[in-house]
């Protein structure tokens, strides 16, 4: 539970940021997805917790995607939706842990590697 407060903290962090940004107040944003100005207020501190719903409605309002209110101010744009001009210059990197033993180690870095020499890997 500590590490999902710690999340919707986050997220209330870059509501206040968005909200200031745009230089709109509480009450605009209480009055518009329709709560009290208070329980907007207990909202961005972190006294309540913010439900995905209520994230919902804020996104809305500021008219963002949810996954750009999450990232604020980085805005969220989807690889495939990027002309194919851009897409190569864009290449989605991906990280992968894998926990071994130490004697399938060399086994596993040959399959990614393709066989090729893994002296580099270790200097």
């Amino acid at each position: 539970m500590k590490n999902e407060k710690s999340i919707s903290s986050k997220i209330a962090v870059n509501i206040v940021k968005i909200r200031r940004d745009r230089n709109i107040k509480q009450i605009a944003v209480a009055t518009a997805i329709g709560i009290d100005p208070g329980t907007y207020s207990k909202i961005e501190n972190g006294k309540i917790e913010l439900t995905v719903d209520r994230l919902a409605e804020i996104a809305s309002f500021f008219k963002l995607d949810i996954i750009d209110v999450i990232h604020w101010p980085h805005k969220y744009i989807r690889h495939d939706s990027l002309p194919p001009g851009e897409r190569n210059s864009i290449q989605p990197k991906i990280t992968i842990q894998i926990e071994l033993d130490e004697e399938k180690k060399d086994r596993v870095l040959e399959m990614l590697f393709d066989g090729k020499d893994l002296k580099m890997l270790y200097n």
